[in-house]
């Protein structure tokens, strides 16, 4: 009997959320190319050792696709395996909202949350005005996948209100790095009421955590700080996404 309608979705979708052809995939289940090709057309009855190969190679279950470790569909749908290489501490570059000649650094950590199959974040910040009044945030939030595009949404908010990261991924392990978009909502002090802002933004990923220093997160004048390197990010990210602050 050919093999289940429903697992060769799984299957073929887990294929490309890896990036696997049939030839690639073979070779990770050490299987014969025409034994996967036949499988996927639905040409055989596979053995049962065969199925298990292949849905061991892509790290689904084979009866139960609630255990397959999939992200919901609305984050992408993604697998653990597929992301995992951009779990870890970085850094977060943008501009300040409040102030055009300053740069913001702030914590991110990217987590995995194996309950819910899915990758998350958190960013945490302590800013000291000049007064040493001091300003603390912290923002949680999911991360979207979407396939084929190579385009990561990191997104949080509460109460209906939204904030969100757009980036692409540059670089590989160890040093990994994102450039893009943030768009949120930022309070006016002096009105006491919000409006919408964006700002470029670049992620650097810290490859050791002995590098982290208090002192390189908070508020900054931009010819003062530490990593001129990060002003030059910014200024990429915003030939794409706003060349008008060039």
């Amino acid at each position: 009997m050919p093999p289940r309608n429903d697992l060769i979705d799984r299957v073929t979708a887990a294929m490309a959320r890896a990036g696997l052809s049939s030839l690639a995939l073979a070779a990770r289940a050490n299987l014969d190319r025409k034994t996967v090709d036949e499988f996927l057309k639905q040409k055989s009855t596979p053995r049962n050792n065969t199925v298990k190969r292949i849905c061991d190679a892509l790290s689904i279950n084979e009866t139960d696709s609630s255990s397959d470790g999939l992200a919901p569909e609305e984050l992408g749908g993604y697998h653990a395996s597929a992301v995992s290489h951009i779990l870890g501490e970085y850094v977060m570059f943008r501009r300040s909202f409040d102030y055009p000649d300053r740069v913001i650094a702030s914590r991110f950590l990217i987590f995995h949350d194996e309950p819910r199959s899915i990758f998350r974040f958190k960013e945490y910040q302590l800013n000291k005005s000049p007064d040493g009044e001091e300003f603390k945030y912290v923002n949680v939030g999911d991360i979207s996948v979407p396939q084929d595009l190579g385009i990561y949404h990191f997104v949080s908010g509460q109460g209906g209100a939204k904030r969100m990261l757009s980036v692409k991924i540059l670089g590989r392990d160890p040093s990994i790095s994102f450039r893009g978009v943030l768009c949120a909502i930022n309070v006016d002090l002096s009105h006491g009421n919000f409006f919408p802002c964006v700002s470029p933004v670049y992620l650097s990923k810290i490859p050791d955590e002995s590098l982290i220093e208090d002192d390189m997160y908070g508020s900054f004048l931009i010819d003062e700080f530490w990593n001129q390197e990060s002003i030059k990010e910014l200024k990429k990210a915003s030939a794409v996404c706003m060349p008008q602050w060039l």
